[in-house]
C-alpha cells in the first residue's frame, strides 16, 4: 500500500469500520499526507495533502472525512467534508486540543478535548456541538483510549489509562455517565461497552453495560455485566 508501518499506531491510524482505514503519514519527501485505504475497493489507497492537518478520521459508512486542523491561537478546528458531494458539513473551533474522536453512529462524531466530551451531529449543517460531560477523576490527566455510547443515547462511558511509575504499572479508569440524570460513576477498569439482550423474557430487550475491572495493585481482572435499563414489572435488575 506504500504506507510505512511505523505510522500504524494509536491516534495516527484509524479503523472505524470495514470500509476505510485512514493514516496520517508522509510522502517520499517527508511531507505530511493523508492516506485513505478503501477496504471495500480492493484496498485502493487515496493520497491527499496533509501538511496543514493534525489528523483525519473517515466516516463509518460514507465517503465523509473529518479533519482536525491546528487553530492559530490554540486548540483545533474540526472540519467535516462530504467528498462525494464536495460539501463542507462542519467547521467548528475548539479552544482545546482534540485528543480523541470516534464515530459512535452514522450521524454523530464524538469529540474528546483536554477537559470535556462533545457530540457533533452531521444530520443538520447548522447544529452546534453538544457538550455531554467533563472529564473527571484520574481521566482528567489520563490518556484517553476509548469512548462508547448506548443505543438509547442515555448513557456514555469514557475510558483511559495512566501510569504512576513510568509505565511499570498501567492503571485504567472508566467514567460511566448517565446523561439524563447528569450522574456519573468512576470505575477502575481498562475497557467497556454497551449492548442489549433479552434477559428476563423473549419480548423485553434490556440495555446492558459490560466492563473489565482491574483495580490498582491487583493482577486479576473481572468482567462485569450489568443491566442499566428499567426491568419489566416484578423483575429485578441483573448483574453478572
Amino acid at each position: 500500500m506504500g504506507i510505512d508501518s511505523k505510522f500504524f499506531k494509536f491516534n495516527v491510524t484509524h479503523l472505524e469500520s470495514e470500509r476505510y482505514i485512514s493514516v496520517r503519514d508522509v510522502d517520499q519527501n517527508d511531507t505530511p499526507q493523508l492516506s485513505i485505504v478503501e477496504i471495500f475497493n480492493k484496498m485502493n489507497v487515496v493520497k491527499r495533502s496533509g501538511d496543514k492537518v493534525d489528523g483525519a478520521i473517515m466516516h463509518i459508512k460514507d465517503n465523509i472525512i473529518a479533519l482536525k486542523v491546528p487553530n492559530e491561537g490554540k486548540g483545533h478546528i474540526l472540519q467535516i467534508f462530504d467528498m462525494d458531494k464536495k460539501a463542507k458539513l462542519k467547521n467548528i473551533e475548539f479552544n482545546e486540543n482534540i485528543v480523541f474522536w470516534k464515530w459512535i453512529n452514522e450521524q454523530i462524531l464524538a469529540i474528546v478535548t483536554n477537559t470535556s466530551v462533545y457530540h457533533v451531529s452531521i444530520a443538520n449543517e447548522t447544529d452546534k456541538e453538544v457538550k455531554i460531560f467533563d472529564r473527571s477523576g484520574d481521566l482528567v490527566t489520563a490518556q484517553i483510549v476509548g469512548y462508547v455510547h448506548s443505543d438509547d443515547r442515555k448513557w456514555s462511558a469514557l475510558f483511559g489509562i495512566s501510569t504512576p511509575d513510568q509505565e511499570k504499572t498501567i492503571n485504567g479508569q472508566i467514567q460511566l455517565y448517565f446523561i439524563e440524570g447528569q450522574k456519573q460513576k468512576m470505575i477502575e477498569g481498562h475497557a467497556c461497552t454497551f449492548g442489549t439482550a433479552f434477559i428476563h423474557n423473549e419480548t423485553h430487550r434490556s440495555n446492558i453495560f459490560c466492563f473489565v475491572e482491574k483495580k490498582a495493585g491487583e493482577k486479576t481482572s473481572i468482567v462485569h455485566i450489568s443491566e442499566i435499563s428499567v426491568p419489566p414489572e416484578r423483575c429485578q435488575k441483573h448483574k453478572f
